[in-house]
């Protein structure tokens, strides 16, 4: 819901209105260490919380994920539309030229997916040596496609993302062969 509410330019509270539960990360998207809400109805809440606890969510001391948690909320949180704004502009970057395809082709939230041309170790292996090479840190793990000669990586958009411009995105990508 944090990604997706500056696409739909409505406010969280009439986003969640709409559905019975609402469940929201508070890692991903707010860069957190872990932990989420869900929010509910009182039977739904009790009873997520009794599994929760059954298989072994209920750990004793988490002030720092907490902690982490409220600094996503108060710092990254209020920046969702410039990283979703960043998304657009790097997926037309990686568009540009036909290498690769995303998939939103224009992406509605920081997160998309990265279509290209290469099989999925091939990939892996140059994303590994960049990360050598720059300390630049791409997707390690691709997606595999029913295609053997193709595969895909998923994106996300964040604060240290906004500290390449697109097209320097789009050629880290291309250099995944």
């Amino acid at each position: 819901m944090w990604e997706a509410q500056p696409y739909y330019d409505r406010p969280f509270a009439e986003i969640a209105d709409l559905f019975d539960t609402v469940y929201v990360s508070l890692y991903k998207g707010l860069e957190g260490v872990r932990g989420a809400v869900l929010a509910g109805d009182r039977e739904t809440v009790d009873a997520a919380s009794m599994w929760r606890r059954r298989l072994g969510g209920a750990t004793p001391d988490s002030w720092h994920a907490a902690v982490t948690a409220l600094m996503g909320l108060d710092e990254v949180l209020p920046r969702m539309a410039e990283f979703r704004d960043h998304a657009v502009g790097v997926a037309a970057a990686i568009n540009a030229d036909g290498y690769a395809t995303t998939r939103p082709r224009v992406p509605q939230t920081p997160l998309f997916h990265v279509h290209l041309p290469v099989p999925k170790d091939v990939v892996a292996a140059a994303a590994q040596r960049i990360l050598a090479e720059s300390g630049v840190e791409l997707p390690r793990h691709p997606r595999s496609s029913p295609d053997p000669t193709r595969c895909a990586i998923e994106l996300t958009i964040g604060v240290v993302s906004l500290e390449f411009t697109p097209r320097e995105v789009a050629d880290l990508i291309r250099r995944l062969r």
